[in-house]
């Protein structure tokens, strides 16, 4: 199998189990219980949140610990409705969020009553200054890296602009761990979604970055953990895990962007010269670079992954957050395409141990596949 789906989920970083295995059994001790066992899994949780804040130049008591990059998402939601109401203020969304936003953020508008404003993206996938939003406070959630076309605008002035109306902003980096700079971005947010499981990390382990004095609403209701803003047993062992993906992720994006662009390029090439086109067009610097949606011309997406998995090509419609959906996707549809053309879209994500040669293979497969359709 030539797996090109890591926008899905990527295979854990296989140095993550031998450093793992070193760590006492203690470690699986609940970090809130008294006990010896319990204080050795709390060290163990601790220092692992105080290296993610050293990684990304923060203080240790901004990382919160979830459960993945859809409960960051939906408490960095539930936090900026929460002030919003408070404040009277508007909620802005792109149109090329993530489910685990777009969702939440319908609920918590039908909840609250705080208006909401869809902010449209040109053809390129590009986040313009908002026409529809007047300058006041408001919530901004945008994405960074967005995980069906691959693209990646840091929309700083928007962002500036959002935060100097005294507003508030979030960012949904989940995909661009390990695949793009986020000092950048991280400067402009409130608040920012990691999800370690993109980067060769665990599943089960999401990273909600709250910067220091942001309102906080909490999204689930229990105990006191993750210092009373996330009730729930947290593991001290995935948080380690986490700490060393986050770690080996900033440490090696850049060779790893390099690596991913050359697969994805040798793809690319294994491809037919007509017939298919990318999704939206690429701009140099915009892109993830592990990233391409392409359109097919004349056959649906729905038929051909199946034939591609047959010859042991694993790659996807969109999000897999989405699989499953009757409509065609929301992102894909955004950009201007119509319902025909956003159902015969094809995403490749690759990662940083795929070859050039296994690349350029897959890519020859989806053209044979291409062509018996035809």
């Amino acid at each position: 199998m030539i797996f090109l789906d890591y926008n899905a989920g990527a295979p854990p970083d296989p140095r993550l189990r031998e450093v793992l295995a070193g760590f006492p059994p203690e470690i699986h001790a609940n970090p809130a219980s008294p006990h010896s066992a319990g204080r050795t899994a709390r060290r163990y949780l601790e220092e692992a949140r105080e290296r993610i804040a050293a990684s990304l130049g923060i203080e240790p008591l901004e990382v919160c610990f979830v459960s993945g990059g859809t409960e960051a998402n939906n408490l960095a939601v539930r936090c900026g409705f929460g002030w919003a109401e408070e404040e009277g203020a508007v909620a802005l969304r792109s149109l090329q969020e993530h489910p685990s936003v777009r969702v939440p953020f319908d609920h918590e508008a039908a909840r609250s009553g705080v208006g909401v404003r869809d902010l449209a993206v040109d053809a390129r996938g590009f986040q313009a200054l908002p026409g529809e939003w007047e300058g006041g406070p408001a919530f901004l959630s945008l994405i960074y890296g967005q995980n069906e076309t691959g693209v990646c605008q840091e929309a700083l002035e928007l962002c500036r602009r959002v935060r100097k109306a005294g507003g508030l902003v979030h960012r949904d980096a989940s995909q661009a761990l390990g695949r793009a700079p986020l000092s950048a971005v991280l400067a402009e947010a409130d608040y920012l979604t990691l999800s370690p499981h993109k980067a060769g990390g665990p599943k089960g382990i999401g990273l909600l970055i709250l910067r220091e004095g942001r309102p906080f609403h909490p999204l689930l209701r229990g105990g006191e953990q993750e210092f009373g803003r996330r009730p729930g047993t947290p593991c001290a062992l995935a948080a380690q895990a986490a700490a060393f993906t986050v770690e080996w992720a900033l440490e090696e994006w850049r060779d790893r962007a390099s690596r991913m662009s050359a697969a994805l390029a040798a793809f690319e090439e294994g491809l037919p010269p007509a017939g298919w086109r990318r999704v939206p067009e690429p701009v140099e610097g915009a892109r993830l670079p592990n990233t391409l949606s392409f359109r097919v011309e004349g056959v649906a997406a729905r038929d051909l992954l199946p034939a591609l998995d047959v010859e042991g090509v694993a790659l996807s419609h969109g999000s897999a957050c989405s699989s499953g959906a009757r409509e065609p996707s929301r992102v894909l549809r955004a950009l201007g395409l119509s319902r025909g053309e956003a159902a015969s879209c094809l995403r490749v994500s690759v990662g940083p141990e795929l070859g050039c040669e296994l690349a350029k293979r897959a890519g020859l497969l989806c053209s044979q596949v291409l062509a018996r359709f035809r």
